[in-house]
C-alpha cells in the first residue's frame, strides 16, 4: 500500500467514526486452522490442520497467539454463534466465568461458555435450552484450548421472498406517504375551472381524458374505477366537453399507467409523437395547477 493509499484510507475511517462506526485496519497475520469446532454436544472434529493466513487486525490479534475455527451446530446460537461462522481464538488455558472458550473434553472439541457454582465446581454451558449444561468432573480429561476473542458472522444469501416481503412493506409505505400527500379539499367548482383551463390549452380528443384520469388519480381523491371516474368527471364538465369513457381510460391506461414523467416515445412506441406530447402537456399543466 502506497503513503497516498493509506493516507486515503485513514480519511475514510476518520469519516465513518465520525458516524458512529469503529473501524480497524486488518495489517495483522493470523493462522487460520481448517478445523470445524461443534456448538452441541461434544463429538469428535478430526485434526486442526494449520492452515493459510488471515488479515486482522492488531487490536484484535494482539501479540498472543491467535487461531481460526469455524462453528457447526447451534449449542450457542443464543450467544450470536450458529454453523458457519468463525471464531478468532486466542490460544490460552486461562478463562473467566462467563467467557466463551474452545474446550478438549476426552478429546473432542466443543465450544462453550465457562462457570463455576457456588460450590466451586466448573461447567461448560452452552446458550440454547435444547443442550444442558456439562459438568466438569474429575473423571473427565477436560482442558481450555483457548478463548474465543471474536465472532465473524458467514454471509448468507437472503431468500427472494424475505427480499419480496421488505420491497413490498417498502411499497405500501411509500403508497400511504403519497396518499397523505395528495391534494385534498378541492371543490368541484375548483376543478370545473380547472378543466376549462387545460381544455382552453390542449384538450383535443375524449382520449386526452387519460391524461387528467392520470393527474387526478394520483394528486387527488378521484375515483381510481373506470367506471366511477367517467361518472364523476363527466358531472363536472361543462356541456360540450368530450364525454369520458371506461373502455376509453381502460385502453389508455395500459400505456399512461407510469407517472406523468415516464412518458417518453420508448414507453408508448404505437402512439404518434404529436399525441404524446399534447398528453403530456395536459398532465403537466394540471399537476402545475393543482400545486398552485
Amino acid at each position: 500500500m502506497t503513503n497516498n493509499e493509506y493516507n486515503d484510507l485513514m480519511l475514510q475511517f476518520e469519516q465513518m467514526r465520525a458516524q458512529g462506526w469503529d473501524p480497524m485496519l486488518c495489517d495483522t497475520p493470523v493462522p487460520y486452522y481448517d478445523g470445524r469446532v461443534p456448538c452441541g454436544v461434544p463429538s469428535h472434529s478430526g485434526d486442526i490442520v494449520r492452515g493459510e493466513y488471515v488479515m486482522m487486525p492488531l487490536e484484535v490479534a494482539e501479540l498472543d497467539p491467535i487461531y481460526t475455527l469455524t462453528v457447526r451446530g447451534d449449542s450457542m446460537k443464543d450467544a450470536g454463534i450458529v454453523s458457519g461462522d468463525e471464531l478468532r481464538v486466542l490460544a490460552t488455558p486461562m478463562a473467566d466465568d462467563g467467557e466463551i472458550v474452545v474446550a478438549l473434553v476426552d478429546g473432542e472439541y466443543t465450544v462453550k461458555m465457562l462457570f463455576t457454582d457456588e460450590l466451586g465446581r466448573r461447567w461448560l454451558v452452552p446458550r440454547n435450552t435444547d443442550y444442558q449444561p456439562l459438568l466438569i468432573t474429575e473423571e473427565m480429561d477436560v482442558r481450555i484450548m483457548g478463548r474465543v476473542l471474536q465472532i465473524v458472522k458467514a454471509v448468507r444469501r437472503i431468500p427472494y421472498a424475505t427480499l419480496v416481503r421488505a420491497v413490498n412493506r417498502a411499497m405500501a409505505q411509500m403508497a400511504r406517504e403519497e396518499q397523505m400527500d395528495r391534494q385534498e379539499g378541492i371543490s368541484d367548482e375548483q376543478l370545473t375551472a380547472l378543466l376549462a383551463e387545460v381544455y382552453g390549452e390542449a384538450m383535443a380528443s375524449a382520449s386526452d381524458w387519460i391524461a387528467v384520469y392520470r393527474v387526478l388519480c394520483d394528486k387527488c381523491d378521484a375515483p381510481t374505477s373506470y367506471k366511477g371516474f367517467s361518472d364523476w368527471i363527466n358531472a363536472l364538465a361543462p356541456e360540450g366537453y368530450p364525454r369520458c369513457t371506461p373502455d376509453l381510460l381502460r385502453k389508455a391506461d395500459a400505456v399512461y399507467l407510469r407517472p406523468v414523467f415516464e412518458w417518453t416515445p420508448d414507453l408508448a412506441p404505437s402512439v404518434r409523437i404529436s399525441v404524446l406530447d399534447r398528453r403530456t402537456a395536459i398532465a403537466k399543466h394540471l399537476m402545475q395547477a393543482l400545486s398552485a
